[in-house]
C-alpha cells in the first residue's frame, strides 16, 4: 500500500522485479550464512563471518554490523511502530499518544525477559494472521473482480510512464515508481540486506542448500504472493486514488469487523518484525562491543518504539532507504566475491 501511495500502480511491477532478483540474492546469502555460521559472545555472527571470508577485510564486518544497528532502529523499529499505531488509530481512533506507550511497554517486556513467551505466541499467531490477511485481500479482489484487468494494465503501463496527480493521489514519476517498488520490496523481503544470515545462521542443518531454498521461497511468498494480494486489493477497490489504506478497504467491504481484523493483522506483523529486528540489531551490537552493554542497546531500542509512534513515516522512509542501501552494499560486495570464489573452486565435470 505504501509503495502504491508513493509510486503509483507501476511500483508493483518494480516490486516484482526486485523480488525475482531478490530470490537469487537471498539464496546466495542464506547459503553462505549456513556455510560460515559462527557464534560470538552467544550471538549468531554469520553475516559478519562471511563478509570477512569474502573480502579478507577486518573492518567491513564492523561496518556491516554498524549499519545493521541503524537499519534495526529505522526499518525494524521506527517505521514498524508508526505503521502499527496508524493501524490502531484508523480502526479505533486511539491516539498515538496512547498506543505508542503501550507498544513501548510490550516491546520492553519482550526484550527484557518475556521473549520466549511472546516468541511462542507470535510463532503461532503470525501464520494464522497471514492466512487471514491474505483471505481478506482475496475477498476484496473478488468483490471488485471487474477491475482486475484494468489494474494489471495500470501496473505495467505506469511502470514505464509517469502518472499525473488526481483525486487524493499526488502523482508519480517513473523514477518514483522504480524507487518505491524496489525499496518497499526490500522492506518486505529483506533480500540482500544480510539479515537472512542472522536468521538462518542459527540452524544446525548440515545442508546449506536446503536453507538457501527456503530463503528464496521466503521472498516469493512474502512479495510475489502476500504483497501482491495486498496490492490488488488496493488497486481493484480504487482506494489508492483517494490515498486510502488497506484497513479502509477492509472496513468498506467487510464492515467495522473487517477493519478491526485488518488492524490486528498489521499490528501483529509490526510487533513480530520489531522483535525480530531487535534480535538482529542486538547481534550486530554484540559483535561491535564484544558482548558488552547489551542492556544499553535494549533500552535505546525500546525507547525508539515510543518515538516511532510520533514521527510521520514519510520523514523516516528516505533515511531508512539510505541505511538499507549502505547495509546492502557491504553485504552484497561480500556475497558477490564469495560467489566468484565458490564457482572457481567447483571441480569441472568429467565424462565417465
Amino acid at each position: 500500500a505504501t509503495a502504491i501511495a508513493m509510486g503509483g500502480p507501476g511500483a508493483v511491477f518494480w516490486m516484482w522485479v526486485a523480488a525475482f532478483l531478490g530470490m537469487a540474492t537471498k539464496y546466495a546469502e542464506t547459503r553462505f550464512a549456513v556455510i560460515y555460521r559462527q557464534r560470538k559472545n552467544g550471538y549468531n555472527s554469520s553475516p559478519m563471518e562471511y563478509i570477512f571470508k569474502g573480502t579478507k577485510n577486518t573492518v567491513l564486518p564492523f561496518i556491516f554490523a554498524f549499519f545493521g544497528i541503524i537499519v534495526s532502529f529505522l526499518m525494524g523499529n521506527l517505521i514498524q511502530s508508526r505503521a502499527a499505531c496508524e493501524a490502531i488509530y484508523e480502526a479505533t481512533e486511539t491516539s498515538q499518544s496512547i498506543s505508542g506507550p503501550l507498544m513501548c511497554i510490550v516491546i520492553t517486556i519482550v526484550i527484557f525477559g518475556g521473549f520466549k513467551r511472546i516468541g511462542k505466541f507470535t510463532e503461532k499467531a503470525v501464520p494464522i494472521m497471514t492466512g487471514l490477511y491474505t483471505v481478506m485481500c482475496a475477498v476484496v479482489i473478488i468483490i471488485y473482480r471487474e477491475n482486475i484487468i484494468s489494474s494489471v494494465f495500470d501496473i505495467f503501463i505506469y511502470a514505464f510512464k509517469p502518472m499525473s496527480a488526481f483525486g487524493g493521489f499526488t502523482g508519480a514519476s517513473i523514477s518514483a515508481a522504480v524507487r518505491c517498488g524496489v525499496s518497499k520490496g526490500i522492506f518486505s523481503n529483506e533480500a540482500g540486506l544480510g539479515s537472512a544470515g542472522l536468521a538462518y545462521g542459527n540452524t544446525e542443518s548440515s545442508n546449506p542448500d536446503d536453507h538457501a531454498l527456503w530463503g528464496a521461497f521466503d521472498v516469493f511468498a512474502d512479495t510475489i504472493i502476500i504483497s501482491s494480494f495486498s496490492a490488488f486489493a488496493i488497486l481493484t477497490s480504487g482506494a489508492w486514488k483517494e490515498n486510502g489504506s488497506i484497513i479502509s478497504v477492509f472496513d468498506e467491504t467487510m464492515g467495522s469487523i473487517g477493519g478491526a481484523l485488518g488492524a490486528v493483522c498489521i499490528v501483529l506483523f509490526a510487533v513480530a518484525s520489531i522483535i525480530t529486528w531487535e534480535y538482529y540489531g542486538e547481534a550486530c551490537f554484540a559483535y561491535m562491543t564484544n558482548g558488552k552493554a547489551i542492556n544499553l542497546f535494549r533500552t535505546v531500542f525500546a525507547g525508539l518504539v515510543l518515538i516511532g509512534a510520533m514521527i510521520d513515516s514519510r520523514v523516516l522512509w528516505p533515511i531508512a532507504e539510505i541505511a538499507n542501501t549502505l547495509m546492502m552494499g557491504v553485504n552484497m560486495s561480500a556475497v558477490l566475491i564469495l560467489d566468484v570464489k565458490t564457482k572457481r573452486n567447483i571441480p569441472p565435470k568429467t565424462n565417465q
